[in-house]
């Protein structure tokens, strides 16, 4: 019967053996999990397979009664028949089954495709996952961090309105002080009305030894190779000399006498060392300062007192065999050294 299935369908046939096994008995503490088997569901492919054998068995049957009924010849013909109706019954279903073969190739490469198209949307969503994760990780820095903003705000504002409140304060008492001081500046304008005061500038009286700090001017120049640049001066000392009488030391630069003139002090001396050298010798030249008082204070106790002196700086030299005549005038800033 195989031998005619084989000729009649043109189709090879597996016969199904059951393999059979004894499990080897494993030592009882070692005995594997026995693990329930489960029969899977045939697939269409595996039906259709059926299907087609039982076809071909059908025929090798019809084929071997033939072979025994081949003696009479109406019988055969019918037989003949029977076979190519069942013949051309097994054209169409192994034509069915290709055309079925076909269709399930196709839905397979289908599936594959949307098999494909799962797994990169699977990996779609889990990039998308990883990102809106992570943006959920700034949105909850982003939330702490503006409350934080929000406490350091609403600390700033109760300061600034501390503030405010401290600056209407404050321009209330400006107003206050201010109406105060020009009660006060009236007061005293109509107490200076009352009692007119005069001040005098004079130097006379008033005790003038200390040092000062001395600012030059250059008002006028000419005729020394220095005129471009001040004289290194100041500062300068008011001394008293044993015999009595005022003394103006200006280091490297003039000593003399001060005497006392309509309230102005006086000073004239010759001097080496006002003047650059003139090729090398030592160039002699009369110096003349003038001190007035600039600034003055009087004490409670009506003791007029220096704020700061005027001065006047007059340095001459007659001309040499190598020099011009020299002539130069500064103005002087004096103020005491606290």
């Amino acid at each position: 019967m195989t031998d005619l299935a084989e000729r009649t369908i043109g189709l090879d046939v597996v016969e199904k053996t059951t393999p059979t096994s004894t499990p080897s008995q494993a030592p009882p503490a070692q005995r594997p999990r026995a693990t329930p088997h489960v029969t899977p569901p045939w697939p269409p492919r595996a039906k259709l397979w059926v299907v087609v054998l039982l076809v071909a068995a059908v025929l090798g049957a019809v084929g071997t009664v033939i072979g025994f009924t081949s003696g009479d010849d109406t019988t055969t013909t019918e037989l003949q028949a029977t076979i190519d109706t069942l013949t051309n019954e097994r054209a169409d279903l192994v034509a069915q089954t290709n055309d079925l073969q076909a269709t399930l190739d196709t839905l397979t490469v289908e599936r594959d495709g949307q098999v494909a198209q799962i797994a990169d949307l699977e990996a779609t969503i889990e990039t998308r996952t990883d990102q809106r994760d992570g943006l959920a990780t700034q949105l909850a820095g982003l939330e702490v961090t503006l409350a934080e903003r929000n406490t350091e705000l609403a600390t700033r504002t109760a300061e600034r309105d501390a503030l405010v409140r401290q600056i209407a304060t404050l321009e209330t008492d400006l107003v206050t002080q201010t109406q105060l001081t020009s009660t006060v500046v009236a007061e005293r304008d109509a107490l200076a009305k009352l009692f007119p005061i005069t001040f005098d500038a004079s130097l006379v009286g008033v005790d003038l030894v200390g040092t000062y700090d001395v600012a030059l001017t250059k008002a006028y120049c000419e005729g020394f190779a220095t005129c471009a640049t001040l004289p290194s001066v100041d500062e300068l000392t008011i001394q008293r000399t044993p015999e009595g009488y005022l003394e103006l030391v200006i280091d490297d630069f003039v000593t003399a006498g001060l005497y006392r003139v309509d309230g102005a002090l006086y000073a004239i001396a010759d001097s080496y060392t006002a003047v650059a050298p003139c090729a090398a010798t030592a160039r002699v030249a009369r110096v003349a300062v003038t001190m007035y008082g600039h600034g003055m204070s009087v004490a409670d106790d009506g003791t007029p007192q220096v704020t700061d002196l005027g001065a006047s700086f007059t340095v001459q030299a007659p001309a040499t065999a190598t020099c011009p005549a020299g002539l130069a005038f500064y103005g002087a800033q004096i103020t005491p050294q606290t």
